[in-house]
């Protein structure tokens, strides 16, 4: 009796140990699977969660090509080129604060986000660049590379925008009548890392909390 109930322990106690142990390969493999990933995709949901839209009256339709006071909070998203290649480059207004290009005078405040790849030597980095919008100069952008790098070594950079109705686009421009001077109401990220392979592909899709309806 007692051997029978001493084996009944010790066959619990290796099946626990086996769980925990199993439990624990995982979480090292997530941490591995993700190490270099970092917190890059944290970064871009976070500043698109926090995406500021100028509404009326402050926004005005007839002076969206003309008014100096509105091109800091264009929400743009088209096609730029390095190294050969195509990617997005996606601007817009945040309340995320400004780290890289923020004076120490500067405490707060909206900031104007950029997110553009720049391609180096032998590879292709996503960059990511804030500043103040009470500093933003459209000819003094700061020089490419010269801005915190989100993903290194990246093979595909994707941006899908979807409108209210659920229509898809891949550019945006909110000073576009084409896009109703409107914010998508959803933004789809992907990217790829890795040179070589199929790589590893990292996928989200971000609701903006704030739209902007604007009278035609």
């Amino acid at each position: 009796m007692a051997l029978t109930i001493f084996s009944g322990l010790m066959l619990t106690l290796f099946s626990s140990f086996d769980a925990f142990s199993a439990s624990t390969q995982m979480i090292r493999h997530y941490e591995e699977r993700n190490r270099d990933i970092g917190p890059g995709l944290d970064t871009m949901i976070s500043d698109l969660e926090q995406i500021f839209v100028l509404q009326p009256p402050q926004f005005l339709k007839q002076d969206v090509d003309e008014s100096d006071d509105q091109k800091p909070f264009r929400f743009l998203a088209e096609t730029d080129h390095t190294g050969g290649e195509s990617f997005p480059r996606l601007v817009f207004a945040s309340l995320s604060p400004a780290q890289f290009h923020r004076p120490v005078h500067i405490q707060s405040g909206i900031t104007r986000l950029t997110y553009y790849v720049h391609a180096g030597e032998d590879r292709l980095d996503l960059h990511r660049s804030d500043m103040p919008v009470i500093l933003y100069d459209e000819d003094k952008a700061p020089p490419p590379c010269a801005d915190p790098v989100l993903f290194k070594d990246i093979k595909e950079f994707e941006l899908m925008f979807f409108d209210r109705e659920g229509n898809e686009y891949e550019a945006w421009d909110s000073r576009d009548e084409k896009y109703a001077h409107a914010f998508p109401a959803q933004v789809g990220i992907t990217v790829t890392l890795g040179k070589s392979g199929k790589g590893r592909k990292i996928s989200t899709l971000v609701s903006l909390p704030v739209q902007r309806t604007v009278e035609k």
